[in-house]
């Protein structure tokens, strides 16, 4: 009796590891076939269907599930992707999510690609200009965009780097708070990671040609013979924050001692720093100026002649 029951345990241990075999192969396949169905969809939307209002949900699911894409097909998608980032019928939002889905994709399988990426910096180098990219919940895009181009940076000349710390700097002027701590930030990661960029900040080094903020290939602009003027207004910003990372970029950005920024501060992806100073209320920098309707009331208060007592008294009568 003890050993039928014993094989009737062992039997349905077995069945069991069999049915739990069969259900995540089944799982698996059921899976596979949801992101080839997926995928298709997507392709068909990106190659004939390019006006469609699905294109911007298409460019999002593509810079999410990147990795799970077939290196055969990568080649071809990174080609559509740059003809959809660099037509100027399509819209910023949908040309920086080109701009995403491409670094993801470039940044993971298709590393083994001979392919150059050149097209799409020189599209997010103009999209950065664009006051269209500087909608707050485009400039979350953009930050994932710069932390793509930090992550690659050993494969990025520092040309290019100059380049891009200049128009960071500038779309910073012209900002609000929030998204010039965003671009601040990334202007502080690329000049700690490229020694050679502390070039912008001395106003006396010997300079060649002409700076181009007009020429929208970061290559040709020639960054290098210019400085990082815009620090000088910027330690004059009325926001906290963007004062201090300014203070913080014209000293070297330095990782300690003075001028460095609180470690909480420093270690912050640069996607949560524009979140945490969206949420933060802002902070002047320097004692606010009275308004002019506060002044002129207080101006009427201490001219209005007072009571007499005298008159009040007349007046009962």
């Amino acid at each position: 009796m003890l050993q039928r029951m014993q094989e009737k345990v062992r039997l349905e241990r077995e069945l069991k590891e069999t049915q739990a075999v069969e259900s995540k192969e089944k799982r698996t396949r059921m899976q596979t076939e949801a992101i080839k169905l997926v995928f298709s969809t997507y392709f068909r939307i990106l190659k004939n269907a390019q006006d469609s209002t699905l294109l911007s949900s298409v460019l999002k699911g593509l810079g999410k599930f990147a990795h799970l894409i077939n290196v055969d097909f990568l080649a071809d998608l990174t080609n559509i992707l740059g003809n959809i980032a660099s037509s100027k019928d399509v819209s910023a939002e949908d040309s920086l999510q080109c701009v995403l889905a491409a670094f993801n994709i470039l940044s993971g399988q298709g590393e083994v690609l001979t392919f150059d990426p050149h097209r799409f910096y020189v599209c997010f180098y103009r999209l950065l200009l664009d006051p269209c990219s500087q909608e707050q919940r485009l400039v979350l895009v953009a930050m994932e965009c710069l932390d793509m181009l930090f992550k690659k940076r050993k494969q990025i000349s520092t040309q290019r780097i100059l380049a891009f710390m200049k128009r960071l700097c500038t779309v910073s002027l012209m900002s609000e708070p929030a998204t010039a701590v965003g671009m601040l930030a990334a202007t502080r990661l690329f000049l700690q990671a490229y020694p050679k960029s502390e070039q912008l900040l001395d106003s006396e080094a010997a300079l060649t040609g002409v700076f181009r903020a007009d020429i929208d290939d970061p290559d040709l602009s020639n960054a290098g013979s210019t400085t990082l003027w815009e620090l000088s207004l910027l330690l004059h910003h009325y926001d906290a924050q963007v004062l201090s990372y300014a203070q913080h970029i014209a000293m070297g950005a330095p990782s300690a001692g003075k001028g460095s920024l609180p470690p909480v501060v420093a270690k912050r992806e640069l996607c949560e720093v524009v979140k945490h100073a969206t949420k933060l209320d802002w902070k002047y920098a320097f004692p606010r100026m009275p308004s002019l309707t506060h002044m002129k009331e207080e101006q009427r208060v201490k001219d209005k002649p007072l009571l007499h007592p005298e008159r009040f008294e007349i007046q009962q009568q």
